[in-house]
């Protein structure tokens, strides 16, 4: 294997140039890329630059990040694995493959047991074991269907000597949402640079504290018409009902200036805010059926160690179900250290991995399955029904009681 840590600016480059080949989409020079990805390299002490060699030549790289993620109440750590690129010339030669076996081990040494990845083809990356997350909802609305009281006081501009405020914010949602990552020194002082560049950023603010902000920026609807303007949300974090109920009343107040307000989001709940859910494009489905969003699915998980991540989160987790002995098989043919039987014992509420027993209650599934039931992205009757996992009908019950230890994640970390 010839995957290696960057270790000049030189190896740098050279990843950037084959990097802009690999994602035209990126829509970004060679030069500017080369730039970025040397600053980043330079300043963020949270991740790692890789590169890999074919015969002295650069031809694949990939950026492997540490993260702490929320799961169910508490910090762990995790990693996530960004822009695995590959020269052009050097496609279908397995490349990608190795480095993602090399980032996963990586990961494993780490005991980092959460992996996790943006994926351009998710069905690539789940054929290595990767499930799907949550869904993403684009809602695009009228600001006036945020009809909502503001203390129009409590509202106020954010600037660049705010970030402290603003990270003491993002800290507390963060504390609170399970699958949030925490933002390093590095992450923070990108989102300064951001807003500080482009946008506005808004607060709410009670008694000193900021319980809420919404950062958004501006495009115009039409080339032709200067005056007709939508206003895209591109980060909201309230910590209270009030902070939601006084930003979405700032959002309202600004219909006379935009026409539509564009916001993405997991919460599917998010609906029930608008006192009109229609899209802005009115569609509508058979059935008499509304278009309210658009929905993706962007972030997959991977539980890189399944011993090591259930004596993890057995630490601290409280299973509501009875007492019961789970014989699960997983199938993981990419990383085989990982596929087995576990048992798995429930106790006064307690998890912990036990011995084989005979009266153990069966499951069987693939590891991508498996993550995206611990992640809570997924519901095991509704993989059951769907023939994604193996069990007896009648232990369904006591499975789904096991199975539902996760709330559906969030997370608006991007890498």
């Amino acid at each position: 294997m010839s995957v290696k840590p960057v270790i000049n600016n030189d190896q740098i480059k050279k990843y950037a140039d084959l990097t802009v080949l690999a994602y035209p989409g990126f829509n970004v020079s060679k030069e500017e890329l080369q730039e970025r990805l040397i600053k980043t390299n330079s300043e963020d002490k949270d991740s790692i630059y890789y590169v890999y060699e074919l015969d002295g030549k650069i031809v694949g790289g990939m950026r492997h990040i540490d993260y702490k993620i929320n799961y169910n109440g508490n910090y762990i750590d995790a990693s996530g694995v960004g822009m695995v690129a590959v020269d052009l010339l050097f496609k279908k030669q397995g490349i990608a493959k190795e480095m993602m076996e090399f980032y996963l081990e990586q990961s494993y040494k780490n005991k980092q047991y959460i992996a996790m990845l943006y994926a351009f083809r998710p069905d690539f990356y789940k054929k290595m074991g990767f499930g799907y997350g949550p869904k993403n909802y684009l809602y695009s609305f009228s600001p006036k269907s945020l009809n909502q009281i503001t203390n129009k006081s409590a509202i106020v501009y954010l600037n660049g000597s705010d970030l402290p405020l603003l990270a003491d914010c993002y800290l507390k949602y963060a504390d609170s949402k399970h699958g949030f990552c925490k933002r390093n020194c590095f992450e923070l002082n990108n989102f300064k640079q951001k807003y500080e560049k482009e946008g506005v950023v808004v607060g709410y603010k009670k008694n000193g504290h900021l319980d809420g902000y919404i950062y958004f920026t501006s495009e115009k609807i039409d080339k032709d018409n200067f005056i007709r303007h939508k206003m895209i949300i591109r980060e909201w974090i309230y910590n209270t009902p009030e902070a939601f109920s006084n930003l979405a009343g700032f959002v309202e107040m600004q219909k006379d200036q935009y026409d539509i307000v564009v916001y993405q989001t997991q919460k599917e709940d998010f609906l029930f805010a608008l006192s009109d859910v229609r899209m802005n494009d009115l569609k509508l489905y058979p059935g008499v059926s509304h278009k309210v969003a658009h929905q993706g699915m962007g972030m997959m998980y991977r539980i890189v160690d399944i011993e090591g991540f259930v004596n993890r989160i057995s630490s601290y987790i409280k299973v509501n179900c009875p007492d019961i002995t789970i014989a699960l098989a997983i199938e993981d043919s990419f990383r085989e250290k990982n596929q087995g039987v576990y048992y798995i014992k429930v106790k006064n509420r307690e998890m912990f991995l036990s011995k084989e027993s005979s009266s153990a209650v069966p499951i069987k599934m693939d590891i991508a399955e498996f993550s995206s039931l611990m992640m809570g992205s997924a519901k095991l009757r509704n993989l059951y029904d769907l023939n994604k996992v193996e069990c007896n009908k009648k232990d369904l019950y006591l499975l789904e009681c096991f199975f539902s230890l996760s709330e559906k994640p969030e997370c608006i970390t991007t890498f």
